[in-house]
């Protein structure tokens, strides 16, 4: 994946023919150089042939009751954690770098691409804050988002049920108060990155 003709190839891709180097004169990436956002790509690859494409053949325990995470994808997280790459992908508001779309996007992609299974967690938790920082109060924000973000919790967004299946409107799981915690009814098909 690191090899230098694939880094060539990203290097004009960025430069040629998506002109990165146009993002650096907005006012909101006038600070960051075409070379910080070639770096950017050529770090996540560097990580994702060392780290997640060795996963490949990890496999999940699956029983009725009960869904364990490979020890394998576990230190991988904490590698993940310790890594620059989080911080090209969050929000700079949260300790992220606020790199253009177009640079955090080939980053997710240089992850999905090496292991979709591992990448399932880390934009299932960056979807979660995502969401509470779009929707949520300022408590919420301040409770939920730094956490999820530099991955000291996880979270996912799954909603999908028997009848619902991924329509919003035909969602039955409702939670309710129950002292410190919730009580939830309902039933899911799936849970996405369980093990939470």
């Amino acid at each position: 994946m690191s090899n230098p003709s694939f880094l060539n190839e990203i290097d004009f891709l960025f430069k040629e023919v998506l002109k990165v180097n146009v993002l650096t004169h907005a006012a909101e990436f006038k600070e960051q150089s075409p070379e910080q956002f070639s770096s950017a790509i050529k770090e996540t690859l560097e990580f994702a042939t060392n780290h997640l494409s060795k996963l490949q053949d990890v496999k999940v325990n699956i029983s009725e009751s009960e869904l364990s995470i490979p020890s394998e994808f576990q230190v991988a997280w904490q590698e993940f954690k310790k890594s620059n790459i989080l911080k090209y992908l969050i929000p700079k508001q949260y300790g992220g770098d606020g790199l253009p779309k177009t640079v955090s996007t080939a980053v997710k992609e240089a992850l999905i691409a090496s292991n979709p299974s591992f990448y399932i967690y880390v934009m299932l938790n960056l979807e979660a804050a995502g969401l509470i920082e779009k929707f949520g109060t300022k408590n919420q924000n301040k409770q939920y988002c730094q956490k999820l973000y530099n991955l000291e919790w996880s979270g996912a967004l799954s909603y999908t049920e028997a009848q619902a299946d991924c329509e919003w409107d035909a969602i039955e799981t409702y939670a309710k108060p129950a002292g410190n915690s919730y009580s939830i009814t309902g039933q899911k098909s799936l849970v996405a990155a369980g093990m939470h």
